[in-house]
């Protein structure tokens, strides 16, 4: 095989473990707020909401 053949598999290989471990550590519930913003609670008994 030449250089850059090994090269190229080398890469596509590093890149699907790559890709593999990024999708089983994303988190879904990255944008989750598990209370209410302070500011929100705010304006809500202002009555601004």
């Amino acid at each position: 095989m030449k250089v850059t053949e090994t090269m190229k598999d080398a890469a596509l290989k590093v890149g699907m473990i790559m890709a593999k471990v990024d999708t089983n550590t994303t988190c879904l519930w990255i944008n989750y707020q598990p209370n209410e913003p302070t500011c929100i609670a705010k304006m809500r008994q202002k009555g601004e909401i």
